[in-house]
């Protein structure tokens, strides 16, 4: 960080992020040498990062190791930051054609991801970066996981990730008795069908999708149970689909520097879907538009309102159309 040209970006809980060099600007992420975990994680990132190249991964130019405080990474520079920036951005207006953009990026990402046997174990919006031309790049390798290293299928290893995208058999629900948590693909996919809910409804809370589709898309990738999941390439033939059958409709966000609502433009009526900026009462939460409650837009809902006070039993609970109870 004593490069003159350095122009700090952001900092975290394991250091910050900032720009080097000249032209094109590279992306320096410095991570803190205090401890071993933060040091193993630098490893790790740095060993996937070498063998992944990837439209929708974030390049990687190199490492250096010998700060004595900070290990830094050099990456591509995403000018837009991360997606959880822009979904919490009021000025930035999209269409369902952007929706099903990201979401082709994503799955795409995560399709190559499986065929090199990657788990990267923490997607979500702040480890997904944006580009100037609204590209999606996934990034943050700290948590990966090289399932070729030992088996060609599924392994087991410790808790790592953020919990409130972990997926059930991730988190060890389903193996109480040892509390050894399975690890495949399924888990990011799980991660990425809340990431494309929270694109959709630009908050983690009931889905209220337009597109039914999509809708189906999010809840099976999000199913309890990793069996009743699609396969990624399914999953992402799905997004591709959807994306390919809105060609005539613009991609690109618009920036509206007079919103203050968080909204989403749906591209194929006359339609715009005002997004609260506030969680709803627990009476909106419950019901439905008939006043009824509806069961399948809780089975997401289970994650963000009750996964830290009750765990993953609340979403199974949903399977049978309880109503969860704070």
């Amino acid at each position: 960080m004593d490069d003159p040209s350095f122009i700090f970006l952001g900092s975290g809980s394991q250091g910050c992020v900032g720009l080097i060099g000249g032209h094109p600007r590279i992306a320096a992420k410095f991570t803190r040498k205090d401890s071993n975990a933060r040091v193993v994680a630098f490893s790790k990132e740095c060993e996937a990062l070498q063998i992944l190249r990837h439209q929708n991964i974030i390049q990687y130019f190199g490492f250096d190791d010998d700060n004595p405080v900070y290990n830094v990474i050099r990456m591509e520079y995403c000018e837009r930051g991360s997606l959880s920036a822009v979904l919490n951005d009021p000025t930035i207006v999209y269409s369902m054609k952007t929706v099903f953009c990201w979401c082709e990026h994503l799955l795409a990402a995560l399709v190559y991801l499986e065929e090199n046997g990657i788990v990267h174990r923490d997607i979500k919006p702040s480890n997904v970066l944006v580009k100037q031309d609204w590209v999606l790049k996934l990034a943050d390798f700290g948590c990966v996981r090289d399932l070729f290293q030992k088996m060609n299928t599924s392994s087991v290893a410790t808790l790592t990730g953020t919990y409130r995208y972990m997926s059930p058999e991730a988190y060890g629900i389903y193996r109480r008795k040892t509390f050894k948590r399975k690890i495949n693909s399924l888990n990011d996919l799980y991660a990425i069908g809340l990431v494309i809910w929270e694109i959709v409804e630009r908050r983690l809370e009931a889905i209220d999708c337009v597109n039914e589709e999509l809708k189906k898309l999010v809840l099976r990738c999000t199913h309890p149970q990793p069996k009743q999941r699609p396969t990624i390439n399914e999953a992402y033939n799905v997004a591709r689909a959807q994306n390919h059958s809105h060609l005539t409709n613009n991609f690109e966000p618009i920036i509206d520097k007079n919103q203050s609502l968080m909204i989403l433009k749906e591209s194929d009526a006359n339609v715009t879907v005002q997004v609260k900026t506030q969680a709803p009462t627990s009476e909106e939460f419950c019901q439905n538009n008939t006043g009824t409650p509806s069961c399948g837009q809780y089975q997401i809902t289970a994650k963000s309102s009750w996964l830290q006070k009750r765990g993953h039993e609340s979403t199974l609970e949903l399977r049978e159309g309880k109503v969860p109870t704070s």
